[in-house]
């Protein structure tokens, strides 16, 4: 018996364990279920688009470079107001320089 190791079986069992794993079998295409039809009560809660606009508060945004958002941020923290006082405070003041009541609230 030869003290050398048979060559092509420890190549091949290296081989094997490198291989990658084969392909997974293609699924089935997803079946979209039905949509149920929505109760009353979920109707009444949902607020259609034309209802925007109609509660308390609005939410409203403002897009602005990078350099304004930090001018406007030290402004407020030198003030120790937010950001969004500044914003309203400024609109307030440019009601009033068209001759428009100051905003309110």
């Amino acid at each position: 018996m030869s003290d050398k190791p048979n060559k092509p079986a420890l190549l091949a069992a290296f081989t094997e364990a490198a291989r990658p794993p084969a392909p997974a079998a293609p699924r089935a295409p997803r079946i979209a279920k039905p949509r149920r039809a929505r109760t009353e009560r979920e109707d009444a809660t949902r607020s259609p688009r034309s209802a925007r606009g109609q509660g308390e508060r609005i939410n409203l945004t403002y897009r602005t470079t990078a350099p304004t958002w930090e001018r406007l941020k030290h402004l407020a923290i030198s003030d120790r107001v937010s950001i969004q006082e500044l914003i309203h405070a400024a609109l307030s003041r440019e009601f009033e320089r068209r001759g428009l009541p100051a905003l309110d609230d």
